[in-house]
């Protein structure tokens, strides 16, 4: 019979389907990410896992490479399905997993997308490994972006100010990006202004739907004025802050109204190892024109015999994460065809010893209301676990160690 399980931060995403999969004698459990264990040894227990509208920064960096190796390496088959906080619209762009999925997380290079520029600001992080963790938040940050995002990395360098280390550009396949956050000095800025303009003029030189800042400090810098605050909501430009190993009572108060007045969030971090997810998080603040809203047509782009097979047409939909096709072995079953390109919709192969699905509109009313009313619902999703749940061990196969 096998178990299959549901990775969501919202029940209301799954309740169109599990009553679908448990009437065809699929054993289901739902859990959220934080209950799912820390590793690929929890994972084994499952057949497959379906990851619905659910977000890269609810995991840890462990969980993440656990289900890259739960398909790869023991055979498990993994399904992602779509949302607002799925595919590369919830971080997933270059992660682990995004390697295991049978499309590609950039946006097409032949398609006209708003692109999103995101400027950080790096402070001296003054706690253990700090200079580890500070070039790990900002590799995280660029690794979530799309490849049409920009991105610029400024620090203070003791003795010669505030400079780019990584002057604000198309982030592009990301390696000068990356290498750049490897040569990061990590001085002590003392004051937030000169960073800030530079971070101001940069964003305004860009063309870009949405302009965001972050800045990692332990908050003790010279304030910014409220003119150069609002200088960045009169551009619609938004900072987030973090802050880090604070020395001075004033920090949190600091940090919090640079975030506050410009419409950013503000954090304040104990452990580390919580960085990254925050940088992914805050990431895709420029990355929203990867979701697509309206009303679309899926068509069958292939009648190779796979987990639809049987299925000829499909219902509406009112909303999809745009993703790009991936050569290869990959199956694009159903597609959303534009005047571009055809988007995925329903993608499928074979990875490593598993198996895997990319389907990337969601199951819920929010985009997939005709298909709640759609007769075939049911069999199409319970098919579809039941292709990708890894196969029962024969009998006469026996392992001993």
């Amino acid at each position: 019979q096998g178990q299959v399980l549901i990775v969501t931060e919202q029940q209301a995403e799954v309740d169109a389907l599990l009553p679908h999969l448990s009437d065809s004698g699929i054993d289901v459990l739902v859990r959220d990410p934080g209950s799912i264990g820390a590793g690929l040894v929890d994972l084994l227990a499952y057949d497959a896992i379906l990851l619905v509208n659910v977000p890269r920064w609810s995991f840890t960096e462990q969980q993440v490479a656990a289900m890259r190796a739960y398909v790869h390496d023991a055979g498990g088959g993994l399904v992602m399905i779509g949302g607002p906080r799925s595919f590369g619209a919830g971080g997933w762009i270059d992660s682990p997993v995004a390697d295991v999925l049978p499309v590609r997380l950039d946006p097409p290079a032949n398609r006209q997308v708003l692109r999103g520029a995101l400027a950080m600001i790096v402070h001296s992080c003054e706690m253990p490994k700090g200079n580890y963790w500070g070039q790990k938040t900002a590799e995280s940050a660029i690794e979530a972006l799309s490849s049409l995002d920009a991105v610029g990395i400024l620090e203070y360098v003791n003795g010669m100010g505030v400079q780019w280390a990584f002057p604000m550009q198309t982030v592009g396949d990301k390696t000068a990006a990356l290498a750049a956050t490897r040569q990061l000095k990590f001085g002590d800025m003392p004051d937030f202004r000169p960073s800030m303009r530079m971070a101001l003029t940069g964003l305004q030189d860009v063309d870009a739907g949405h302009r965001h800042v972050i800045i990692i400090s332990d908050g003790d810098p010279q304030p910014p004025a409220q003119s150069l605050l609002q200088a960045y909501v009169d551009d619609n430009i938004s900072i987030s802050t973090v802050l880090v190993a604070p020395h001075t009572p004033t920090a949190p108060t600091t940090m919090q109204s640079i975030a506050q007045v410009t419409g950013g969030d503000y954090y304040e971090v104990n452990d580390p190892q919580d960085l990254p997810q925050i940088f992914i998080k805050e990431a895709q603040i420029v990355v929203r024109s990867l979701i697509q809203e309206g009303r679309f047509t899926g068509a069958r782009t292939s009648s190779l015999p796979g987990p639809v097979s049987g299925f000829n047409a499909v219902p509406d939909l009112k909303g999809f994460v745009l993703t790009a096709p991936r050569e290869e072995l990959a199956q694009m079953a159903f597609g959303v065809p534009t005047t571009q390109a055809t988007d995925p919709l329903y993608v499928w192969w074979n990875h490593g010893l598993g198996r895997a699905v990319a389907y990337t509109s969601d199951v819920s009313g929010r985009w997939a209301p005709q298909w709640l009313s759609w007769p075939s619902f049911g069999p199409f999703w319970s098919q579809t676990v039941r292709w990708v749940m890894r196969p029962a061990t024969p009998s006469e196969f026996t392992l001993t160690t």
